[in-house]
């Protein structure tokens, strides 16, 4: 059988656990299609799943040996029985499918979606899974009404990047957060309002001064426990803890009188998943985010294109929070 590169797992850990191997191309079933990969996003699902932390009864868990990767763009290569929406060498792009870490990948017909040819594969690797990460958050999770004010952790990161100006489009006042001058740099050049380092103290003051000592309405965490007291402390009475992304570790269990000490706080834990659980559900939201790219109100690149034989340092640099924005692998051009 033919073979194909792919960056596999045998065991959970470190970076050390990844390996680039020779594998068979895998031949896509009745609903499936086989995708030529051209880029696949890094993304902390891709870290959490090297951990382990999927291992046991969650939605994305899969027994080892794995292949990595949960997006990519490319062309359409093959077709499996009863696959009637794609024609080879379509131009698609697909997220939690695994798998993109690979030259090949076979992804579910429901999941795949058609790329107008003004959108770059490049483009969509980088920006469509935090894309539509973004747009839930922002239309369908935090209600926010234009003159509101939120704050949004990892201010320069993927989801952060597409948030901010998909809110900054609706009035909304946005305080954002880094761990590095650049970083909050970033965040200001894509619309943030004000801009604070993240530590505790100083998104504590930010958020005093720019907001008159009210507390903003909705926070959007994606770092978890490390800022998890100072959270509760910049919160509006009655405000919405939005926790969608754990990259200093799992939150662990919460007190729901913390919460109700802090202000009969609202707190929800969203997933994607369950914001494209249909297909047409997955359908508009892309089509959606599509048009929000091509008439340039929200403009994405990648910070850092790796090949794919540097899995290990865009790893690396993701969970040590060295990467600014996103990253991707450069599988095939």
């Amino acid at each position: 059988m033919k073979q194909m590169r792919a960056v596999q797992i045998t065991q959970y850990g470190g970076t050390e656990q990844l390996s680039l191997n020779s594998v068979s191309i895998p031949t896509p079933a009745r609903g499936e299609v086989l995708v030529k990969i051209a880029y696949a996003g890094v993304n902390f699902m891709d870290v959490y799943t090297r951990r382990g932390a999927y291992a046991g009864a969650s939605p994305y868990a899969s027994e080892l040996p794995l292949t990595l990767g949960m997006e990519g763009s490319g062309w359409v290569e093959a077709l499996g029985e009863d696959v009637d929406d794609f024609n080879l060498g379509d131009r698609v792009v697909f997220c939690l499918s695994r798998g993109s870490y690979a030259d090949f990948a076979v992804v579910p017909a429901s999941k795949l979606v058609l790329l107008p040819h003004t959108i770059k594969l490049e483009l969509a690797a980088t920006a469509y899974f935090q894309g539509l990460t973004a747009h839930y958050l922002a239309h369908d999770t935090s209600r926010l009404q234009p003159g509101n004010t939120c704050l949004i952790y990892s201010g320069s990161g993927g989801v952060a990047q597409n948030l901010i100006q998909m809110l900054k489009h609706r009035q909304i006042r946005i305080i954002a957060s880094a761990n590095s001058t650049e970083k909050c740099s970033l965040a200001k050049t894509a619309g943030a309002d004000c801009v604070s380092l993240d530590d505790p103290q100083d998104i504590l003051d930010s958020v005093a001064e720019y907001t008159q000592g009210q507390g903003v309405d909705v926070l959007f965490d994606s770092v978890g426990p490390a800022l998890f007291d100072t959270s509760l402390k910049i919160l509006k009475r009655k405000g919405l803890f939005i926790h969608y992304g754990a990259n200093s570790g799992a939150l662990g269990r919460i007190d729901p009188m913390r919460l109700a000490n802090s202000g009969s706080l609202y707190f929800v834990r969203p997933r994607l998943n369950d914001h494209i659980s249909t297909r047409a559900e997955l359908v508009e939201r892309s089509q959606q985010l599509f048009n929000l790219w091509t008439t340039g109100l929200i403009t994405i690149s990648p910070q850092r294109v790796f090949d794919l034989s540097d899995v290990g340092r865009a790893h690396h640099a993701l969970e040590t929070r060295q990467s600014i924005g996103k990253s991707i692998l450069r599988i095939t051009t």
